[in-house]
């Protein structure tokens, strides 16, 4: 008989089941699901369609401006659309030359938004600006800028009667360029950003966007969910809203239609959501004059 008091072996144990950290949604969708919520903002899109609106995109070179239009359209026909031509990161220089005007059509979910792009700037200041310059910012906020005018190169701004005067501006501007910005205190991108935004008018409403957000974020990346729930992207928004001093609920996220062959709603949610903000924020300006309550919540009452 063996002895009573040797230890009995035991099979090592296994190690506990790995708990993956759930992630807390920073800003919250109008409906449970991002389908859901794309479908109610899709419909409240519609309630504006005896207005007009002109969204004009400001932002540096390489923000992704041209593939934000390109994504825009591709939302409201529901397929991947070629709208403007867009220029790939890898290959130096300006994208956009002039000032592109793009208007939906009648079947469009945007049927009555003319989205307006213009030439990115640079960090540079005077003499020295190879892209858009403050000139050529001033007449666009006027309505002054032709539909094809070149920037930059010394051609007068003509008026066309108010015809491509912006009602909403929107500042694009990458994830990786918010994080360099903020990263840097002597960034002279940072300091054009700001001067710019002190040209345009009190008449004029005022969002940002920012692109790429897949690219300094993994959880983005693999699931497009995500950007409303990760720290990352959360931190992103506050430095945004701490360089530029425009609130969080006028700074949107998104990830833009690069890849894909077919819109989904999931992805595309992020993009209507900033488009409907800039149309609602413009309406209030049109409507009411200057928009003073910059703390206004955008979420549209769906319980209906």
């Amino acid at each position: 008989m063996g002895n009573k008091n040797s230890s009995q072996r035991h099979p090592p144990s296994a190690p506990p089941p790995q708990v993956l950290k759930k992630l807390e949604a920073w800003r919250l969708t109008v409906k449970p699901t991002f389908e859901e919520s794309f479908c109610a903002l899709q419909k409240e899109c519609g309630k504006y369609k005896e207005d007009e609106f002109n969204i004009c995109l400001i932002g540096h070179t390489g923000a992704g401006k041209s593939s934000l239009i390109n994504s825009i359209y591709s939302i409201s026909r529901n397929r991947i659309v070629d709208m403007v031509t867009t220029k790939s990161d890898k290959l130096p220089g300006v994208g956009t030359y002039r000032l592109i005007s793009v208007k939906c059509g009648p079947e469009d979910i945007f049927g009555n938004i003319r989205i307006l792009d213009t030439m990115g700037f640079t960090g540079a200041f005077g003499k020295d600006e190879t892209g858009i310059t403050e000139d050529d910012i001033k007449a666009v906020c006027e309505g002054r800028v032709k539909s094809g005018h070149t920037f930059n190169k010394g051609e007068a701004a003509t008026a066309e009667c108010n015809k491509n005067k912006p009602h909403c501006i929107a500042f694009v501007v990458s994830a990786e360029a918010v994080q360099d910005l903020t990263d840097n205190p002597d960034s002279m991108t940072r300091d054009k950003f700001l001067k710019l935004r002190d040209l345009v008018p009190d008449d004029i409403a005022l969002i940002a966007i920012i692109t790429k957000c897949d690219r300094i974020c993994d959880d983005t990346n693999t699931d497009i969910e995500n950007i409303y729930k990760s720290k990352t992207i959360e931190n992103l928004v506050k430095r945004t809203e701490a360089t530029f001093g425009m609130p969080q609920n006028k700074i949107f996220p998104i990830v833009n239609y690069v890849t894909e062959s077919f819109p989904n709603e999931k992805k595309s949610l992020p993009i209507l959501w900033a488009v409907y903000s800039a149309i609602d924020f413009a309406h209030d300006r049109k409507s009411m004059g200057v928009d003073t309550c910059t703390d206004r919540q955008i979420v549209p009452n769906m319980t209906k």
